[in-house]
């Protein structure tokens, strides 16, 4: 990206033109953003409505959980699940370590299994 090239082409446009632009770009942002509100409400509507349990972390911090995922691991609350941090909670160390093997060869751009069993701990320690 030249933003050199970039400045100078804006420096040639009148006054009308880029303000002509600026608003096509913010209308083009809107609906970028009405999309993903759709999109997220759509999400959001299944998740909380499916018997399957769903948590979606990003480096091992829980950001979303839903009501099913919280009753298989003898949770309360989503709230309370999101309360812990972490989701280390749900697996014994062995399955830490291969979760976190297949996570650094993806990173690494290495393949690594899209789909894979793993045990997993509830609340009360037991084994599920």
């Amino acid at each position: 990206l030249d933003l050199s090239a970039m400045n100078d082409s804006l420096h040639q446009l009148s006054d009308s033109e880029l303000e002509t632009l600026i608003q096509a770009r913010t209308d083009e942002l809107r609906a970028t953003l009405t999309a993903l509100k759709e999109s997220e409400r759509q999400f959001r509507e299944f998740a909380e409505g499916t018997v399957l349990g769903v948590c979606m972390h990003k480096g091992w911090t829980p950001h979303f959980a839903n009501q099913a995922y919280c009753d298989i691991f003898g949770y309360e609350s989503p709230q309370e699940l999101l309360d812990l941090g972490t989701i280390d909670y749900f697996f014994p160390e062995d399955e830490r370590a291969r979760l976190a093997e297949f996570r650094e060869a993806r990173l690494r751009g290495e393949e690594a299994p899209a789909i894979y069993e793993v045990r997993c701990l509830r609340k009360d320690g037991s084994s599920g």
